[in-house]
């Protein structure tokens, strides 16, 4: 009883499998690669075009302050009144361009964002895609194996009980298969919607990894570049600078005039010591923001380094790992094939080389990331130029 519904089972399960294999959508003739996948994600994310959008309304925010400068140039002859009306944020062309430079920045993050996220989504589909492939052989190996071990027990060579252990078998690789295949199917859902196409659509990808990781860094040159790269403190910096740069204005322009006179009306705006005493104080708390940022950014760094270090090593390991238990599982096909092993020994040589090659893809591909990660971080991460067009 228990053989039969065993085996019921499995038949119905290879009815399934053919099923979904009926109805999967077509696979393209070409390896997509990723770039292609990079391109075509950029090309149709929605916070890209908003990034653009953005960009385009600074531009013409700065150019409407760059003319409304030039009217006052033309509007008025003392230098008191275009200083006045110049330092208001209203008719300030600087902060114009620093809002316009901002936005080009922020889309510059936003694509490096996307290509580590399009990069770790790539590498998964692909491992997905592998697994089921590996699993498909590992099926194909199982069926063989019963229907070899079925000719045996109708021979009288092996008894039920060893039959339906392989039996066993075939069912736990069936089952393999058909999670590699949902697991497959939802990452394939997932990844179309990332790039734009429809969600039956599914892919040949073509894996292209070269991990240049750098481990002879010097933590001195990172800082300074964490501080000439890094947009938390170059927001802060520039910052630093209006404000120093409003103090200067103060002390020449401003604390040695009592009033401003604009069309004949006197203003004693500028006139107030009180004014210079804010603005040093807000220059005074930009600094020691900058000091605060500072440390945290480089505490960042040590700790993203330290961890690139231990996954740099971890590859290492894993690769020392699989090679080893590569040999094992060649040397146990010659024992399988001598006789002096049993399949179920085979099988678990098998699946040892397996879960070590899944243990160093995985190690490999998380250097990988780490290793774009920390890039970005210490600026030396680059998009092309026709990226952040």
């Amino acid at each position: 009883m228990k053989k039969i519904f065993v085996t019921s089972l499995i038949t119905a399960m290879l009815i399934s499998s053919f099923a979904y294999a009926d109805t999967t959508a077509m696979t393209l003739d070409r390896n997509l690669t990723l770039d292609e996948v990079y391109a075509l994600t950029i090309s149709n994310d929605i916070a890209v075009k908003q990034a653009d959008d953005t960009i385009e309304i600074a531009e013409d925010a700065l150019n409407d302050a760059l003319r409304e400068k030039e009217d006052l140039e033309w509007s008025y002859s003392t230098a008191d009144a275009y200083m006045e009306l110049v330092y208001t944020d209203d008719f300030y062309p600087i902060t114009a361009a620093n809002d316009l430079e901002n936005a080009k920045e922020d889309k510059e993050e936003l694509l490096e964002d996307i290509k580590i996220e399009v990069t770790n989504t790539y590498i998964s589909y692909k491992q997905l895609q592998d697994t089921l492939t590996e699993k498909k052989a590992g099926l194909l190996k199982a069926q063989t194996t019963y229907d070899n071990k079925t000719k045996e027990y109708e021979l009288g060579l092996i008894t039920e009980s060893d039959l339906e252990s392989y039996e066993i078998s075939l069912l736990q690789a069936n089952l393999s298969v058909s999670k590699a295949e949902n697991d497959l199917e939802q990452a394939a859902i997932s990844f179309n919607q990332m790039i734009g196409y429809p969600i039956d659509t599914t892919f040949n990808l073509s894996t292209v990894i070269d991990v240049a990781t750098d481990l002879n860094y010097n933590i001195i040159v990172l800082t300074n570049t964490i501080e000439t790269n890094n947009k938390v403190l170059l927001d802060i910096n520039q910052e630093i600078e209006e404000a120093k740069l409003k103090i200067e204005l103060i002390e020449e322009n401003v604390l040695d005039r009592k009033s401003v006179t604009v069309n004949g009306v006197t203003s004693y705006q500028y006139g107030e010591k009180q004014g210079y005493t804010l603005a040093k104080n807000a220059l005074d708390d930009l600094e020691e923001d900058y000091a605060e940022a500072l440390k945290d950014e480089v505490i960042g760094l040590r700790v993203a380094y330290n961890n690139l270090r231990s996954e740099d090593l971890a590859v290492k390991i894993n690769k020392l790992n699989y090679e080893s238990a590569t040999r094992a599982f060649s040397t146990a096909i010659v024992k399988h094939d001598l006789g002096l092993i049993t399949a179920f020994d085979l099988q678990s040589a098998k699946d040892g080389r397996d879960s070590a090659y899944e243990a160093y893809i995985s190690s490999y591909n998380n250097l990988y990331i780490s290793n774009l990660k920390f890039s970005q971080l210490i600026g030396t991460y680059q998009l092309a130029d026709d990226e952040i067009k």
